[in-house]
């Protein structure tokens, strides 16, 4: 085969690969539960093998023809300059190197991956040949979106054959309703540009359908940020248009309607209306969205309040810098604060500020937003001249750059409230690339290789391609490996299978023990498991085996890591409890740095207190206690319409359980009454108090009252037979056999397949004695 037959099918492959990347990557997910991450990792495997494939078939194409295509200088200098910004902002400077550099495990955007982005940008660029081209890269994209989209209605009409967790709002192949909604803002506007991509008067059809079925899917997401973005990218290109065609008055005409628009909505947002099309959940979603008071408006607001006091709290360099890719749940960890939970889950940690710009800033710094945004900026910079420059002309051209335009603004938008993921970023990036083609393919430039020795050329492309291989092995097909095996330690621990579960455990982290998470999630799986130890061989190895991960933990990922010092507590009070008292020293200290960390993080004190009471120390256990209850949100009717309200009452309420708890074990049941009381008042849903109460009475002598509470009890819960079942016990240890027999046959008549409650039947009427 001669040289330019074999550059003829790189570029064969070239293409096909470009077009399977833009094609897979939003509609393949673990749909046969294969591994545990179910959607990005499975995404990251199409999008690095895909890019790494054609780097390789690329690379070969210039080992022959000994030259590289490129366009615009300016363009290739900005690059540049996103790399330098991923790799040493993202990670040399970052608090959590190895954080920053895999990424959340979850969503797996880590600096690795955004050198891959950037790697497909480049490619794109220099790949991208013919209109005919794009146009199969377009027939994918529009492909690809029409799955997503007929599954994400499926979903809505209940006809997925999958049971998910997540129902009432469609999430097809993205994993989240908010992600598949951004994925849908920046295909709309593609599908749109096809009108001037494609001839032919079926093309009318087709895609009309296509933009009915995404917008039906859009509207299924329930998905404000995304509505929102949608729209204001509409209304920003729309204003755009006016501009550039200099048309003043109607500009102002619209501006002005628009602040009305938004005015009368934001009004809207604070009125109740009752019944109707006012009560459908699409329109609650989203006149929510223009509303401050809205909870998730509202949490939003307050995470990114405290983002310059992250900041104010290090070093004035980390301005410019930012603290590292994917590391703000360190920095959250340590701002949380005890407002929040009227808007979030209480204690839950934010790992994103849900702001592009305040994302941007923590990760990179001032000098990262600036290059990160001046790439971006410069592509739209250089459109509206062209858009400027041939307003008269109107051709399908100007339209498509338009709608790619389009896309782009509405991408901005909807990520002032979110984040973008796998298949943002590869859309995101394809777009850069066909704008940059559009814009620059007339000024395309040649670098001629030839005084480069051909020996010099296919060594340096075998080691890149190397070096490219191994990475893609360690840090890709390995997490694909661990990653099934996390998903059947995971199921065997449903099962409550401990021994599977650690060997599975264990074969996780044989295949990638690179991961802090998944370190996290061994020390997790053995906490659990060591109380269902009963044999002390096994309990040995266990104890051992996770003391070794703890020690082997990352020392540069421990400073202000909530997630681990949390973890680490929790493995040694129960290495404490189950193995040697000693490490209750241990779990006492890394309690004192979490509440270092944050004092305002109610579990801590809650974990703490149970820990001390495991050690015997109830002294410590109510100080302990007494201190989270200070540092609890406050309560009252004025908070009880707030939508999380429920959770912090539920805490408050475990505190005094806890103090009721020790004072059990202090022999003081008068003591123990009063804090289950309290409790009770707290929270008085909370059947299980109702019990406790019951047993105290009895032990009290109180024997009216245990009757009372149990009454109580089952006034909460009919269909529960232990109400019955305590009764019947009662009146057994009572010496009170015909109470004690009517009791226990409506408690089997309740649940028949109860065993303890037919064993007592039968102790019963065998004449037992208690």
């Amino acid at each position: 085969m001669t040289k330019e037959k074999i550059i003829i099918w790189c570029d064969r492959l070239i293409d096909w690969l470009t077009v399977a990347v833009i094609f897979l990557t939003p509609i393949y997910f673990a749909y046969f539960a294969e591994n545990y991450n179910v959607f990005e990792l499975n995404k990251q495997l199409i999008v690095r093998g895909g890019v790494s494939l054609i780097l390789g078939l690329w690379l070969i194409k210039i080992c022959l023809g000994a030259k590289v295509f490129y366009r615009d200088k300016k363009l290739w200098w900005l690059t540049g300059g996103v790399l330098a910004v991923y790799v040493l902002l993202g990670e040399v400077f970052s608090i959590r190197p190895q954080l920053s550099w895999l990424g959340n495990y979850e969503r797996q955007q880590g600096v690795y991956s955004l050198v891959y982005y950037w790697l497909w940008f480049v490619l794109l660029l220099i790949t991208l040949r013919s209109p005919q081209q794009l146009k199969r890269l377009m027939r994918a994209v529009l492909a690809a979106s029409a799955l997503v989209s007929l599954y994400g209605i499926a979903q809505h009409f209940k006809l997925d054959p999958k049971q998910w967790i997540q129902e009432s709002r469609s999430f097809s192949a993205l994993g989240q309703p908010n992600f598949l909604g951004h994925y849908l803002v920046i295909i709309i506007p593609l599908t749109i540009s096809g009108f001037w991509w494609f001839k032919g008067k079926s093309r009318y059809y087709w895609l009309n359908l296509l933009l009915i079925l995404q917008s039906a899917c859009l509207l299924f997401t329930l998905s404000r940020s995304a509505w929102l973005g949608l729209m204001a990218g509409a209304v920003a290109i729309g204003l755009l248009f006016l501009i550039i065609n200099q048309k003043r008055r109607i500009l102002a005409t619209v501006v002005i309607c628009l602040l009305l628009v938004l005015l009368g909505l934001n009004s809207l947002s604070r009125s109740n209306f009752n019944g109707g099309w006012s009560s459908s959940p699409y329109y609650q979603r989203f006149v929510s969205a223009f509303g401050a008071s809205s909870p998730t408006n509202k949490i939003r607001l307050l995470y990114w309040s405290v983002v310059p006091e992250a900041f104010s709290q290090a070093p004035w360099w980390r301005s410019l810098i930012g603290f590292g890719q994917d590391a703000q749940i360190n920095i959250f960890a340590g701002l949380y604060r005890g407002e929040w939970a009227f808007y979030e889950v209480i204690n839950a940690l934010p790992d994103r500020a849900h702001n592009i710009i305040l994302d941007l800033w923590l990760e990179y710094g001032v000098i990262g937003f600036l290059v990160l945004s001046g790439f971006i900026g410069y592509l739209l910079f250089k459109a509206m001249q062209y858009l400027r420059q041939r307003r008269a002309a109107r051709d399908g051209k100007y339209y498509i750059i338009l709608c790619l335009v389009a896309a782009e603004l509405a991408n901005f938008f909807t990520l002032l409230f979110g984040f973008p993921l796998t298949t943002h970023y590869v859309y995101y990036y394809f777009i850069a690339a066909v704008l940059a083609w559009l814009l620059f393919n007339s000024s395309g430039h040649e670098l001629k290789l030839d005084k480069l020795s051909s020996l010099f050329k296919w060594l340096m492309a075998a080691v890149i391609m190397c070096f490219v291989a191994f990475t893609l092995y360690v840090f890709t097909a390995r997490a694909f490996i661990a990653d099934y095996w996390l998903m059947k330690a995971k199921r065997a621990e449903s099962q409550a299978n401990c021994a599977d579960t650690l060997d599975y455990a264990n074969k996780m982290l044989d295949a990638w023990p690179l991961a802090p998470r998944l370190k996290e999630q061994y020390i997790f799986f053995s906490t659990n498991c060591l109380p269902l130890l009963t044999n002390q061989s096994d309990l040995t190895v266990a104890a051992k085996n996770m003391l070794a991960v703890l020690d082997d933990y990352p020392a540069g990922e421990r400073p202000g890591n909530y997630n681990f010092l949390l973890l680490q507590a929790h493995a040694y009070s129960a290495l404490g409890r189950h193995v040697d008292s000693a490490y209750y020293a241990a779990a006492a200290a890394a309690y004192q740095e979490l509440l270092k960390l944050n004092p305002a993080i109610t579990v801590i004190y809650q974990d703490y207190a149970r820990m001390k009471m495991w050690a015997g120390d109830l002294v410590a256990v109510k100080n302990i206690v007494f201190q989270g209850l200070v540092a609890m949100p406050p309560t009252g009717l004025e908070f009880a319409d707030l939508p999380h309200y429920g959770g912090i009452i539920r805490q408050r309420a475990y505190f005094f359980e806890i103090l009721a708890m020790a004072s059990v074990r202090q022999n003081d049941l008068v003591k123990a009454r009063s804090y289950y009381l309290l409790a009770n008042k707290t929270e008085p849903n909370n059947k299980l108090n109702y019990q406790r109460l019951a047993d105290l009475a009895w032990r009290l002598g109180k024997k009216p009252e245990a009757m009372e509470w149990l009454a109580r009890g089952r006034q909460l819960d009919p269909s529960d037979n232990a109400w019955d079942y305590n009764e019947a016990l009662y009146y057994w240890q009572s010496g009170n056999q015909p109470a004690a027999l009517a009791a226990i046959k409506r408690a089997v008549e309740l649940n028949g397949t109860d065993e303890q409650a037919t064993k007592l039947l039968k102790d019963i009427l065998a004449g037992a004695k208690p």
